[in-house]
């Protein structure tokens, strides 16, 4: 009788407990989806665009719980689709985009993130000539004419001559020659280098060119040479939407750090975008992109924002920091 008593509570309290475990199970808030974000993306044909198009390419947006759409626009507009509400995100501008935008319009804007050039990094930009010149370095540029493509480029080369001992308004005499034009100018004899970037480098070096220098920003002013922000959105989107931020910054962390892993990878991803054929896009030199989550060296970034100041570009100087929208 004891032993059966005592068999009974056991499988007394076997059954309780069980069913305590049951209804704990049924009751316990389940895990819930994370609600994903929708963004739009303002991009323009270009390269700097690649961790945006990796990411999206790739799944790493959606990995992160974002819906992503990316929307083609004129490089010269792309801000104007934040201001007007039309993107809630752009892909990455220069110094003198952002910066001359936050003197006019003081904290509209938050920049995130960085790209520019390194010394030891891939070919961003260069200085070229024909491949029957005898010059073989910079500095036999002396007495020479040198174009750039814009006003930009032109005081980077200002800076730099003045750098390795030369000086722009009397030892060289630099122009400022088109895009589209800048390659036959050379061929045609009509300048003796011209300093391009890329993807400009690897079309004009078909035209039988020799690169006297590569890189020359970041080997004579600065290194990294930060040529300006990763991304931009509006001080107002990033307040209201501090889930959709974060996500985006670790997607674009991932992002950069699979092209630093698989840069040829990259570069085919981002032909789809910039209509480059694969075999320039292959061999053009990409940038190096800092992402919103890694550390920028600020007052390297004010070196170069102060030498639009300096210029003229930038008709007053603004505090690089004070522009960004940190993780």
């Amino acid at each position: 009788m004891k032993k059966s008593i005592k068999l009974f509570t056991i499988l007394l309290a076997a059954g309780i407990l069980l069913a305590v475990i049951i209804f704990l199970s049924r009751n316990a808030p389940q895990n819930q989806p994370t609600k994903q974000e929708k963004l739009k993306i303002a991009y323009f044909k270009e390269m700097v665009g690649a961790p945006y198009f990796v990411a999206k390419e790739s799944g790493i947006f959606e990995k992160n719980d974002l819906d992503v759409e990316l929307i083609e626009v004129e490089a010269k507009q792309v801000l104007n689709e934040l201001i007007t509400g039309r993107a809630d995100i752009t892909i990455g501008v220069s110094w003198p985009s952002i910066i001359g935008m936050e003197i006019e319009n003081p904290g509209l804007l938050k920049g995130f993130g960085s790209g520019g050039e390194t010394i030891d990094g891939e070919v961003v930009e260069g200085i070229l000539a024909r491949e029957d010149s005898d010059m073989k370095n910079l500095m036999d540029l002396k007495g020479k004419t040198i174009a750039g493509d814009n006003a930009r480029n032109n005081l980077a080369l200002e800076m730099v001559f003045k750098k390795i001992g030369l000086n722009p308004s009397e030892d060289v005499k630099i122009i400022e020659i088109g895009k589209d034009i800048i390659g036959q100018a050379l061929a045609t004899k009509q300048v003796d280098a011209i300093f391009v970037l890329q993807p400009s480098l690897t079309v004009i070096k078909k035209m039988g060119v020799k690169i006297l220098d590569t890189n020359i920003r970041a080997k004579n002013i600065i290194d990294p040479y930060w040529s300006g922000v990763l991304g931009v959105t509006t001080a107002k989107f990033a307040s209201e939407n501090n889930g959709a931020i974060e996500k985006l910054f670790s997607a674009l962390d991932e992002a950069v750090k699979y092209i630093r892993a698989n840069p040829g990878k990259a570069k085919l991803i981002s032909s789809e975008y910039t209509s480059l054929p694969e075999d320039i896009a292959s061999k053009a030199g990409i940038y190096f992109f800092a992402s919103p989550k890694e550390y920028i060296d600020f007052e390297k970034a004010q070196i170069v924002v102060s030498s639009f100041v300096e210029a003229g570009i930038l008709k007053e100087s603004v505090d690089v920091k004070n522009v960004f929208l940190l993780p």
